[in-house]
């Protein structure tokens, strides 16, 4: 009697342990003005092969025209050797559409981390969008719509099944939100309506600062950055010619925006100067790259410069090249001699890049005057 009570509470305990495990998912605007990323997340760790994956888009009709729909990028194609897309069917005012993986290869255990968003795939629209925030990932009340064609009425779900057959959709919270889209959560699960909208379009990455600086026989570097989305990796670049760099490390993104690196023994390259540059990688392969800075290996020098002349809007960016750490006051002054911005700032032994936020300036000429110890450097540009 004691054992089939210990093997059924083993059972129960083991089911409850299985049941935990729910994929929540969401909607976000992806790398292009006309397409969306869908992602999802589980609740828990966890480790199968994954046997279904669909979900469904809605787009209002006001935009005009049904626009088209196709695969951008898919990052699940290993895992389903066929993917279904409806796109004839229509819910309320919205054109919806569907994305089935509805052949698994079951070969492949997809390892997923608690919490942590997993991209499934980026989707393309041809045609009129409109507003891309307004794009729905949805749930239709038992997957029925009014009206659509072909073998896909029925099956508009949100849905996540892995080998084993047992579905592991979070069907009372299926979506979240991590652009400011509006969730909601219909706790019918699969007998009603739950919706997550694509939300604010996010900025582009942006470089915000890039250093380089020596310590000993080693180049310690630096960069921040701002709206890293998608954000997967950087890859630090380096080289004695600007032109020919290769990557010499690699650092993973994370939530911060401010990320190092140190180059060790940096003087074994030959000849005289060495350049940087970071190229940073989306997690759908797309990537960027800083500015290119260089590196005196015996540099008693000390330059100052803008990069990008005439300079876009009101932000000044500067390059300084300095054989020590310092700081200096920096001045702008219009054509007039009228002083339009001061402000201290400090710079690293080596390469430097600092941008300066400005007040709003009238097309023209100006002067920047740098006040280094006893010493002026002065430079023009234009806006």
């Amino acid at each position: 009697m004691y054992k089939i009570f210990f093997t059924l509470l083993c059972f129960f305990v083991l089911s409850i342990t299985t049941q935990a495990q729910t994929f929540q998912g969401t909607i976000k605007p992806g790398s292009t003005a006309t397409s969306v990323i869908v992602a999802i997340k589980p609740s828990a760790d966890y480790s199968d092969k994954p046997s279904n994956v669909q979900f469904t888009l809605a787009i209002p009709q006001v935009v005009g025209a049904r626009p088209a729909m196709s695969i951008m990028t898919n990052n699940y194609s290993a895992l389903f050797t066929t993917v279904a897309l409806f796109q004839n069917a229509t819910f309320g005012t919205d054109y919806i559409y569907l994305i089935n993986m509805i052949t698994p290869t079951l070969t492949t255990t997809k390892n997923s981390v608690a919490n942590s968003e997993d991209v499934v795939a980026e989707i393309a629209f041809t045609g009129n969008v409109g507003d891309l925030s307004a794009i729905k990932l949805v749930q239709l009340p038992n997957g029925t719509v009014t009206t659509g064609a072909g073998s896909e009425n029925g099956n508009y779900n949100y849905y996540i099944e892995f080998a084993a057959g047992s579905d592991k959709t979070n069907q009372a919270a299926m979506f979240y939100s991590n652009t400011g889209g509006i969730v909601v959560n219909n706790a019918l699960g699969y007998g009603g309506f739950s919706s997550v909208n694509a939300g604010t379009t996010p900025l582009p990455l942006s470089w915000l600062g890039f250093n380089v600086q020596k310590q000993n026989n080693s180049a310690l570097i630096n960069w921040q950055i701002a709206n890293q989305i998608n954000n997967d990796y950087f890859e630090v670049q380096a080289g004695v010619d600007a032109n020919n760099l290769s990557t010499i490390g690699m650092v993973p993104a994370t939530s911060v925006n401010s990320y190092n690196f140190t180059h060790v023994n940096y003087t074994s390259l030959p000849g005289s100067k060495v350049y940087y540059r970071i190229k940073q990688v989306d997690k759908d392969g797309k990537f960027t790259y800083s500015k290119v800075l260089k590196l005196n290996l015996d540099s008693k020098t000390f330059a100052f410069k803008v990069i990008g002349n005439p300079i876009q809007g009101n932000n000044l960016n500067i390059a300084i090249e300095s054989a020590t750490f310092n700081k200096g006051s920096l001045t702008i002054f219009d054509l007039q001699g009228k002083k339009i911005s001061q402000q201290n700032i400090s710079w690293f032994a080596g390469t430097s890049q600092r941008l300066i936020t400005l007040p709003n300036l009238a097309k023209g000429m100006y002067s920047a005057i740098l006040h280094v110890d006893d010493k002026l450097y002065s430079l023009k540009f234009t806006r």
